[in-house]
């Protein structure tokens, strides 16, 4: 037996390995209804892999650790690591805060955080990868590489870890924005090209939102296992689809889950209030320019709905392929649930806060970290998550 440290935030945490075994806490789980409203707690035993996109990474946050992946890559991780960040200041990813809460508890031991910003699905192999590595895993393929070998050998290579017994209690991940190209589209519907132009529609992108938002559909469809799938515009890796139809990102990491253990999928926040909640416009507080202008910091409330219903499209298909990946592996004794953030940056008996609320969590889009959570937003989801998980 040997213990190792790793760093985790901004501390150090213990975990043995044994003859290279990723161990936890002989800890039970409680059962958990599929896809629940308001999910039940699955009650994570001890080591946490966090990947994903940069809503898990924590782009959004202006305190990003320089730490790079093995391969040199920059990945834009709020993770606390090597970043000073001021006393009483929101500065940490979701997955991280979440962590932090749940080990005070004693739920988890360890967190391996190897979200990455800019990420489509089938980079969740890479991400995975570092991971192993990062916890003294050894894959052939890896040792001494520069550069992430051929997908194939280290597909195989982790999926002979979990096979060994060197799994995972709780996986959690982000996926799917950038399969689909969703911040092109929103971009494609802002009407102004400047923070500074004048609020007038001059703009040569002017009425092409839903039409470019409508082209979502059967993406969407592709990433979730869903009917008139179309092509992705990143990607081949879906989500989730019938284990007959090919892998599937879910499929592969139940994999390396323990048994009893839990696939956490995380959904999208809306980027921007209800128009019928909108307070500001382009920063400034004024109700009478809000109706006078009909916009939120440059996109009209019309495209705004737009955006709003492809955000919403994409995380109910995703919980309905949740539900299905967790009927299907139940039999493996892995489940699967799905967190919709905007149970807390839109409950239904409080404040909204996508752009142009009272308390907005969001970047703006003439902001670094442009539309994406901002440290109080990833407050909030990483409470919600451990609030989830509590046993």
């Amino acid at each position: 037996m040997k213990r190792r440290q790793y760093r985790c935030g901004a501390a150090l945490l213990t975990v043995t390995l044994a003859c290279g075994l990723l161990t936890s806490p002989a800890v039970s789980t409680p059962a958990i209804a599929e896809t629940p409203a308001a999910p039940a707690a699955p009650s994570p035993r001890g080591r946490w892999l966090a990947i994903g996109d940069s809503i898990s990474s924590g782009f959004g946050i202006p305190y990003l650790s320089p730490v790079k992946t093995p391969w040199g890559q920059n990945c834009r991780r709020a993770d606390g690591v090597d970043v000073e960040i001021p006393a009483d200041t929101p500065a940490l990813a979701w997955p991280v805060v979440a962590f932090r809460q749940l080990r005070k508890q004693g739920a988890v031991a360890d967190l391996s955080f190897t979200a990455c910003s800019g990420s489509i699905t089938d980079d969740w192999l890479r991400q995975t990868a570092e991971a192993y590595t990062r916890a003294g895993v050894e894959l052939p393929s890896l040792v001494g590489a520069t550069s992430t070998p051929d997908p194939e050998r280290v597909s195989a290579e982790i999926a002979a870890a979990g096979k060994r017994g060197q799994r995972w209690d709780l996986v959690s991940f982000s996926f799917g924005a950038n399969n689909i190209n969703l911040g092109k589209v929103t971009e494609t519907c802002l009407n102004v090209d400047r923070s500074d132009t004048p609020m007038t529609w001059t703009s040569p992108r002017w009425g092409r939102c839903r039409e470019e938002v409508a082209a979502l559909d059967p993406q969407i469809a592709a990433l979730t296992g869903g009917p008139e799938a179309g092509e992705l515009a990143q990607g081949s890796v879906p989500l989730w689809r019938s284990p007959a139809q090919g892998a599937s990102v879910i499929a592969q990491l139940a994999g390396i889950t323990e048994p009893g253990g839990t696939i956490l999928v995380h959904g999208y926040p809306q980027l921007f209030a209800d128009p019928q909640h909108v307070v500001t416009a382009q920063g400034t507080a004024s109700a009478e320019l809000v109706a006078e202008v009909g916009n939120c910091d440059g996109m009209a409330f019309e495209d705004i709905v737009q955006i709003r219903s492809a955000i919403t499209e994409l995380n109910t298909r995703t919980k309905a392929a949740v539900k299905q990946a967790s009927s299907v592996l139940r039999s493996r004794n892995v489940r699967v649930v799905f967190i919709d953030p905007n149970d807390v940056f839109e409950p239904e008996d409080g404040l909204q806060h996508g752009l142009c609320s009272k308390q907005s969590w969001v970047n703006g889009p003439f902001s670094p970290g442009a539309l994406h959570p901002n440290g109080e937003g990833h407050q909030a989801m990483g409470e919600e998550v451990a609030r989830a998980l509590t046993p």
